[in-house]
């Protein structure tokens, strides 16, 4: 993540600390063919989380592991994990899976992959955010590559994220339900700069000024 680069903050909001993600790849084989259907992915998700903060605990150097959300969603959970030395860095432990886990177009926004959901003029409703909720996962290293691309373009890229997270949290809206978050900040300004719409060569504070 951001962390890597010098583009997190020193202190996340509701955390109180440096939050440094570490993502851990749910292989492929752990799911059905269909467990992007009504929950299933979640479940197995949960449970897959489960076990692998009880084997944390088992690890001297571990000094807590606590669930959090991740993007205040409910359905998937991330561990929060402190370490017995001494400083101000917490790790969040978050899931992924292989790009090819799912297919993408089973995973469209138009598709219906709710069951529950009510039926109108003969179909039933699509589960966008759902949806978005599982091929968030499959995509999360893609859209990190994409990050580090934006860094290698823009000498400054990393020095602006950090002013528009700060920008967010001063107005409440970091990591607020509906508000922005500091991964879609940084993939905005990313995408700015890799499509030209930014110049590269902007300072920190022209990167900002333009993105907002």
């Amino acid at each position: 993540g951001s962390a890597a680069a010098g583009g997190c903050l020193k202190t996340s909001p509701g955390v109180g600390c440096t939050v440094v993600d570490v993502a851990v790849e749910v292989p492929k084989e752990f799911f059905l063919e269909k467990d992007y259907l009504d929950h299933r992915y979640h479940v197995k998700r949960m449970a897959y989380l489960k076990v692998l903060q009880q084997h944390l605990e088992k690890a001297e150097w571990v000094a807590s592991s606590v669930y959090s959300t991740h993007h205040a969603d409910v359905r998937k959970p991330c561990l929060l994990v402190k370490a017995k030395k001494p400083g101000d860095v917490c790790l969040r432990v978050l899931l992924t899976i292989p790009v090819h886990a799912f297919p993408p177009a089973r995973l469209h926004h138009e598709k219906a992959n709710l069951r529950s959901l009510e039926i109108q003029d003969d179909e039933r409703l699509p589960s966008p955010h759902y949806n978005h909720s599982i091929i968030e996962d499959m995509f999360m290293d893609e859209h990190i590559k994409y990050l580090r691309d934006a860094a290698e373009m823009a000498e400054y890229y990393e020095d602006a994220c950090v002013l528009l997270k700060v920008w967010a949290a001063k107005r409440g809206i970091l990591g607020a339900p509906d508000g922005f978050n500091g991964f879609v900040l940084s993939m905005i300004l990313a995408n700015l700069v890799c499509s030209g719409k930014l110049s590269p060569q902007m300072d920190a504070q022209q990167l900002v000024k333009g993105a907002l």
